[in-house]
């Protein structure tokens, strides 16, 4: 994966998937800087294109549940709020999504808001 990155024959979508496949390989805490990285970099890509053509691409589902997991294992409680708020404006009925959310706002405290996005789920 990380040869194929350094492909530059490669389109948009095909880099963005194969980062999202390395993300999702490195999962050792020394691996954690390239992780974020990379994510970093795949959401500078999609800064850009509308949430409709995001939202016909699953594997970005999966981009957003890895970003918003590495920032929790990263303490990054605000940065990881606001990326679960993100996420939920491409994709807004994705139950793991709700729930990463909720568990969020319950982690700063805002118990109103998180019942609100548990109750959602149900």
């Amino acid at each position: 994966l990380r040869d194929s990155l350094k492909n530059n024959e490669l389109d948009l979508w095909e880099r963005i998937h194969n980062k999202i496949y390395l993300s999702k390989e490195l999962c050792r805490k020394e691996d954690r800087l390239e992780k974020i990285n990379l994510l970093a970099n795949i959401k500078y890509f999609l800064k850009n294109i509308p949430n409709q053509k995001i939202r016909e691409d699953i594997v970005i589902l999966s981009f957003f549940h890895i970003l918003i997991q590495t920032l929790r294992e990263a303490g990054t409680l605000q940065e990881e709020n606001k990326v679960c708020l993100q996420a939920l404006e491409v994709f807004p009925d994705d139950l793991n999504l709700l729930a990463m959310t909720g568990d969020s706002f319950f982690r700063l405290g805002n118990y109103d808001k998180s019942i609100n996005f548990y109750k959602k789920i149900i």
